[in-house]
């Protein structure tokens, strides 16, 4: 804990970037790179967004793919604002310009309150396309390899990424593991 807002502001997230000082309509959920912007105006049926950097964002929704830095207009209908998700945990993953995600650490406490907790399903989104051929993936859980998860690959299209859905990789949230699409 560093004492840094929950949900954080443009100018607070990037602030080298003086085109963003004055979106007071946008924020991000800590430090996991979810960027909110609610609709403001009534009736309306799309917002504008604003990218600082010139990373990948993909729509929570249906993955579609907004690049690079300034204004970007997206649908924003109210039935968005009304979902759920029913598994215990799926764990959505979303890769970086350089083909790679990675996590931090975990604390011994929260290791501890998490020990029963299984991952029911991955979702890696913007997923390359050499994935399209795997039926199965290695699941390797402290140290142990011996596990494979079924995989369905989802291809690009209309301007949305690539994804793959991982089902029941019997994964523990508190261990170490890795999944390894090859």
């Amino acid at each position: 804990m560093d004492g840094s807002p929950i949900l954080r502001p443009q100018y607070y997230v990037h602030p080298p970037d003086e085109r963003g000082f004055t979106i007071d309509d946008q924020f991000y959920l800590g430090s996991i790179r979810i960027l909110a912007k609610p609709v403001v105006i009534e009736g309306a049926t799309s917002v504008d967004i604003y990218l600082s950097e010139d990373e990948v964002y993909y729509d929570y929704f249906d993955y579609t793919i907004y690049r690079g830095n300034g204004h970007h207009t997206i649908d924003a209908p109210l039935i968005r604002f009304r979902f759920s998700f029913r598994d215990p945990l799926t764990l959505v993953v979303v890769m970086g310009s350089s083909g790679n995600a990675e996590a931090g650490s975990l604390s011994a406490s929260y290791r501890k309150d998490m020990s029963e907790v299984k991952v029911e399903k991955i979702v890696v989104v913007g997923a390359p396309t050499e994935w399209a051929s795997l039926e199965h993936v290695k699941i390797d859980q402290e140290g142990q390899s011996a596990e494979k998860a079924e995989v369905k690959f989802h291809r690009a299209s209309n301007g949305k990424a690539a994804w793959v859905v991982v089902r029941d990789p019997k994964l523990a949230i508190s261990k170490d593991w890795s999944v390894v699409f090859a």
